[in-house]
């Protein structure tokens, strides 16, 4: 049966995974986003409804939550620095309490896998948890999903893992990495967060998500490098500040330092299942082993299959890491080339370089992708195409590189240091 359904934190990863798979099942879908531009190019956002609100203002938050009977609680503020807990508090404070006051049936949470008994819980995964008991006060029934590391490209935890394991050919690390946990794949927990629709009205529960192996979070990151085939070395070493590691990954990875700092800390705790999902409600529930969810990840590793995060700003250019791809996106007035195909070359001519094996190229005058592959750096996608933007017709080209390992990532780190020097900045290529 067809439901009218919020979800909460729309632009984040879990919700871009989600959404299209509640689309497809004929649910009528509405985004709650502080910022609609970060969803303005997903391509879903025709099929969707979209209303600006935050959750850490309850005056904004009633036009969000009218009609609406399931709300999706997919939200965080760890970016948000050192008060992330508080606002955290006040975040499910005033989800919960407007959601009560609109009649809201029920309330499905993705929180973090974590012991509620241990006296050394981490603060953002007590934080997670105390956002679900906060939910459970508003009177309405919450579904409490409990997960730890999710596999898949984009999530924030495996592009952590990925980045430093693709860089360091040995990975030197706190003793505590050797602490457990349960991975789940993305495709796992899209699929249980809507399989919790079907959950009868009434009913509140907490489960946890994650597969049926154990691993120490070092085994997390060997065993990826391993499928990936890289040799990597790990060693474990005490004293080392999680505030270092958390510089490191800041600098090393998509993942801010202020993001980054709450996950470090967490990784001194387990992260096990305690509540298995219950078949009385996920009778056909099952998972994908933690070397499937990698392979799946490590597939979606392309421009089409990341969803094109970079887009989301909204500004005219980017620069970075992204899903995997180091990727530079810019946009250009259509004087700045008569066709796709020339914008596609002037870049080929000054930059691609040696080594390079094409292997596809589709042209158009108004569209042109290249792929490439170099055995050492990885493979690269080039894409340029006339899009229309604020009723203007512009060129939109995006250079995509797959970085094979270790001379992949020095060659996007070498030409993000070149370009600060350049003063065309229309032929960066990072």
């Amino acid at each position: 049966m067809s439901k009218k359904i919020l979800v909460v934190g729309a632009s984040g990863y879990i919700a871009s995974r989600l959404i299209p798979v509640l689309l497809e099942e004929g649910h009528s879908v509405r985004c709650l986003a502080r910022d609609p531009r970060k969803l303005a190019r997903r391509a879903w956002i025709d099929q969707v409804e979209v209303v600006q609100a935050d959750v850490t203002r309850k005056e904004s938050l009633p036009p969000a939550l009218d009609g609406c009977e399931v709300i999706y609680y997919l939200v965080h503020n760890m970016s948000a620095g050192k008060e992330y807990d508080r606002l955290d508090q006040i975040s499910a404070k005033n989800l919960g309490s407007t959601a009560a006051e609109a009649g809201v049936g029920k309330i499905i949470y993705l929180g973090g896998l974590a012991d509620r008994e241990d006296e050394k819980l981490a603060p953002h995964l007590y934080s997670r948890l105390e956002t679900g008991d906060i939910l459970r006060e508003s009177g309405i029934p919450v579904i409490e999903f409990r997960s730890g590391i999710i596999i898949g490209s984009g999530s924030v935890s495996f592009e952590m893992i990925r980045a430093l394991a693709d860089q360091f050919p040995f990975l030197v690390g706190p003793l505590w990495l050797r602490h457990k946990t349960q991975p789940a794949a993305t495709s796992d927990v899209v699929a249980r967060l809507v399989d919790a629709l079907d959950i009868r009205d009434g009913v509140s529960l907490t489960t946890d998500l994650g597969s049926d192996e154990v691993f120490t979070y070092i085994q997390i990151m060997l065993e990826y490098a391993r499928l990936s085939g890289k040799k990597r070395l790990s060693l474990l070493l005490p004293f080392i500040p999680p505030q270092l590691m958390a510089y490191l990954i800041s600098m090393l990875t998509p993942v801010s330092y202020a993001y980054a700092l709450p996950l470090v800390q967490g990784l001194k705790n387990d992260s096990l299942v305690q509540y298995p999902l219950p078949a009385e409600h996920f009778p056909r529930a099952s998972y994908l082993s933690y070397r499937q969810g990698l392979e799946l990840a490590m597939a979606e590793t392309t421009p089409q299959g990341s969803g094109k995060p970079w887009q989301d700003s909204g500004r005219a250019a980017a620069m970075g890491l992204y899903s995997g791809l180091a990727v530079d996106y810019k946009l250009f007035p259509r004087s700045a080339a008569p066709s796709a195909v020339r914008l596609a070359e002037d870049w080929e001519e000054e930059w691609l370089g040696k080594g390079w094996k094409e292997l596809n190229q589709s042209q158009m005058d108004d569209f042109y992708l290249g792929e490439y592959d170099h055995q050492e750096l990885g493979k690269l996608w080039l894409e340029v195409k006339s899009i229309t933007l604020d009723d203007e017709p512009i060129w939109e080209r995006t250079i995509c590189l797959r970085p094979a390992g270790v001379s992949g990532y020095l060659v996007y780190y070498l030409y993000r240091w070149l370009q600060r020097f350049r003063q065309d900045k229309s032929q960066q290529l990072f």
